[in-house]
């Protein structure tokens, strides 16, 4: 399955390490008594230099200092330079020692850049930072140190994290801890995006997704919510069904038919503008004249589908079939 789109990255990384801000302080230095004071996302003056995230951190013996994130796909061969003249305007702005940090949740391409190290005249310069791979860590060592790190919900991007029995173990771990309520949605929203298609499918249509909603309550508008949304739009067809095969009066089966209708073309358009943006007006006069079955079988397609031609060429195969059993 391709990457996660850059944004969907950035808003899922930076939602998970805001909210494990004490954990990654205390994996950084090593201490269990730092403490985080905020954690934001900053805006900069200079915007192009703007960081991922700031964290305010304080540690009785070490005092106050600031950990600056940038979260990557690929390598950039200009982040020693922005690292540098970040470090140089949060110390003058904050007078706080700075460590910055960059999280790679994929090898990328090219060569990862080196801390800027100059020499001129006997003059030396040189800006530090830390890098944290995590396809190379191990998927089945972050599961095993259990969630008091920062890096386990990105388990799926390490080394052996796709694998079936990883995916599954990460779910079933918060899905015994509630507190994780809050990015739970995120984590399976990422973890969405990266595992197999196949696994996708399989993890959707099993017992776990189910036993996760009934603990964990999904943000309103996540991937996730709008999943089980979907699900309940399923069941509602399915009850209207079952009630059509006891005999119920025609007319009234058609009506709740148009309902249930209506219903799941409302969840498939919210599920289409999340992931290619809102319809065009010929797409939506389009999705409208489909029946229930294609409309519920293209909530599923879209997990799997990458650009609004393929959900076109999608829409073409479906119709199709469908024409082609009537006849």
């Amino acid at each position: 399955m391709d990457k996660p789109p850059r944004n969907q990255k950035d808003r899922s990384a930076k939602a998970i390490l805001t909210f494990l801000g004490t954990a990654l302080a205390r994996f950084m230095t090593g201490l269990d008594d730092v403490r985080v004071e905020s954690v934001h996302i900053p805006e900069l003056q200079i915007t192009t230099m703007s960081p991922d995230l700031l964290l305010e951190v304080s540690h009785p013996a070490m005092g106050s200092f600031l950990l600056v994130l940038e979260i990557q796909v690929n390598p950039d061969p200009d982040l020693p330079y922005r690292f540098a003249t970040l470090t140089a305007h949060l110390m003058r702005k904050h007078r706080v020692p700075v460590v910055p940090v960059v999280v790679y949740l994929f090898r990328g391409r090219g060569q990862r850049p080196a801390p800027l190290r100059t020499e001129t005249l006997g003059l030396r310069f040189q800006a530090d930072f830390h890098e944290i791979v995590i396809p190379d860590l191990e998927a089945v060592d972050l599961l095993e140190r259990g969630l008091d790190g920062p890096w386990w919900p990105f388990a799926v991007f390490s080394r052996g994290g796709r694998e079936e029995h990883v995916v599954r173990r990460l779910l079933e771990v918060q899905r015994t801890r509630p507190d994780l309520a809050e990015i739970m949605p995120t984590v399976l929203n990422l973890t969405l995006h990266v595992v197999d298609s196949d696994q996708v499918r399989t993890l959707l249509e099993g017992p776990m997704l189910e036993s996760l909603f009934r603990k964990l309550e999904p943000l309103e508008g996540s991937f996730m919510w709008e999943v089980r949304e979907a699900m309940k739009a399923e069941a509602r067809a399915e009850g209207l069904a079952e009630g059509r095969a006891e005999g119920r009066a025609e007319g009234r089966a058609e009506g709740r038919a148009e309902g249930s209708t209506r219903e799941a073309l409302l969840l498939a358009k919210r599920l289409l503008a999340r992931k290619f943006g809102l319809p065009d007006p010929a797409l939506t006069e389009r999705l409208e004249a489909l029946p229930l079955e294609v409309i519920e079988n293209m909530a599923v397609a879209l997990l799997d589908l990458g650009s609004p031609e393929e959900l076109s060429d999608w829409l073409d195969r479906a119709t199709t079939g469908t024409q082609a059993g009537e006849a």
